[in-house]
């Protein structure tokens, strides 16, 4: 199982804010410099998902955690379901 969605993205987006009535936060995108908090993440979806208005894209927890860390889609998925993450 994945880890929950705030748990996870909480300490790796800068400044996330708390989620709408439908479970958009937003924040600071990891992927460039984002004086305007562009970077947004459901954290109330069973299936998280991100984007970033500022051109970086968007995708799933699995997506977010490969390209922050520079892992593929296997070793991606084997830390999330072991609590690496």
């Amino acid at each position: 199982m994945l880890p929950e969605s705030k748990g996870y993205f909480g300490p790796r987006v800068v400044d996330l804010g708390k989620p709408n009535n439908v479970g958009w936060a937003q924040g600071k995108c990891p992927f460039h410099e984002d004086p305007a908090a562009a970077f947004r993440v459901n954290v109330k979806s069973d299936q998280p998902l991100w984007h970033c208005f500022g051109g970086c894209g968007g995708g799933t927890m699995v997506d977010f955690h490969r390209r922050l860390y520079g892992l593929t889609f296997e070793e991606a998925v084997a830390e999330l379901l072991q609590g690496v993450a």
